[in-house]
């Protein structure tokens, strides 16, 4: 007399571990979703204060001069320097920024990130007579040195032009 009214525990455990393996492939995928979107997320934050910086900090009269005042031709010096930052750090420009290590100024979001940045002027060209072009380059602090993360780029008008 056979009892077929129930499950075997060998089917039992079948069916056990054929849900652990779906399980664990959905949670995988989860999870891989998860760092990229937070990743994508950085990204996005960095661009965001490379922007911002790049507005505030060509706001200031005193870093448009010194962009003109080391702006080159690229037939002079093809070498991109660093510009100083100070004139908006301490709440002048904007609260945000602060005194940074070395050559960077540190720039505080609302979340309580941190990003280190750099204004860098690059050479000009010979067809951009009126035109300064700077970049605005966002780093990241770790243990060893600062992470590149993203960076804009910007021109400042000469000071015979009507715009800034």
């Amino acid at each position: 007399m056979a009892n077929d009214k129930g499950l075997t525990l060998i089917e039992i455990l079948a069916a056990i571990t054929l849900f652990g393996v779906i399980i664990s492939i959905f949670l995988s995928l989860f999870s891989d979703n998860l760092l990229l979107s937070n990743r994508v997320e950085n990204e996005l934050d960095a661009i965001h204060v490379a922007e911002t910086a790049a507005d505030a900090s060509l706001a200031s009269g005193e870093v448009r001069q010194q962009v003109r005042t080391q702006g080159k031709s690229c037939e002079d010096n093809e070498n991109a320097e660093v510009v100083p930052l100070d004139s908006i750090i301490g709440g002048g420009v904007d609260a945000r920024f602060s005194e940074g290590p070395a050559t960077y100024v540190n720039y505080t979001t609302a979340q309580g990130e941190t990003y280190n940045l750099q204004l860098i002027t690059h050479c000009r060209q010979t067809y951009e007579t009126n035109l300064y072009p700077v970049s605005i380059e966002v780093y990241r602090s770790t243990d060893e040195e600062p992470k590149f993360l993203a960076e804009t780029y910007r021109y400042v008008k000469g000071e015979n032009s009507n715009e800034q």
